[in-house]
């Protein structure tokens, strides 16, 4: 998870890779291979200290009556975090799952049944979900994996109630996982799904491998979480 995450230090780290894991093994190996990345902010660290996107335009975030708590850089796909709570990193890592499904733009902008969805929503996951198609598929998104804190006001978005207010936008965000965000099938050079001799979806033999390679880097992580914080006593 260390080439996915960077973070000050292990707790920080281990909180957000909490919250990743979440999305599964598939979405994940996903994100890696579209070249996502998370950074978390150190202390007294600015988003533009960071972000070389940033610089360029001119966008000082950090000077905005409310700096936000995370956000996504779609030219540089990359999170940035100065929050570590569930709903922050779910829903950014929500925005950087949109844009490695669209290529290095983001699929909910282009997809015409995530528009036709947004276009025909009655109700919303969250209030935030109705502020823009992006941010209908990133709350969508973190609704379908549960990711909540404690003292947001907002209604509790989890499967359950994106089922309920949004059926429509439920069941595209479910087909993602069960296809193009899964370990199940293989793709090509391209990044396309492969298909066999017969023109179905060929399967992916390393989907267990790199199972268990992920187990074996989770023990890694913990491991050299566990001797950073040692160090950090010391």
């Amino acid at each position: 998870m260390r080439d996915l995450v960077a973070a000050p230090d292990a707790a920080c780290r281990r909180a957000v890779t909490t919250t990743l894991r979440r999305f599964g093994s598939g979405a994940l190996r996903f994100a890696r291979s579209a070249g996502i990345r998370v950074q978390v902010l150190a202390e007294g660290e600015r988003y533009r200290d960071l972000s070389p996107a940033l610089r360029r335009l001119g966008i000082d975030v950090d000077a905005w009556p409310a700096p936000p708590a995370g956000l996504f850089v779609v030219e540089e796909r990359r999170v940035y975090l100065r929050s570590l709570g569930a709903m922050t990193v779910a829903h950014e890592f929500g925005h950087a799952l949109d844009c490695a499904l669209g290529g290095g733009t983001y699929r909910s902008a282009v997809d015409p049944a995530i528009r036709r969805a947004y276009s025909r929503a009655r109700a919303f996951v969250t209030p935030y979900a109705a502020s823009g198609i992006d941010e209908y598929f990133a709350e969508a998104m973190r609704a379908h994996i549960g990711a909540n804190d404690p003292v947001s006001p907002w209604p509790e978005a989890t499967r359950e109630r994106l089922r309920a207010v949004d059926p429509e936008m439920a069941k595209i965000i479910g087909q993602l996982f069960r296809l193009e965000l899964s370990l199940d099938f293989a793709r090509d050079d391209s990044g396309n799904f492969a298909r066999d001799d017969s023109g179905n979806f060929a399967r992916d033999d390393s989907s267990r491998r790199f199972h268990d390679h992920q187990e074996d880097d989770r023990e890694g992580d913990d491991a050299e979480d566990d001797a950073d914080d040692a160090s950090a006593r010391r």
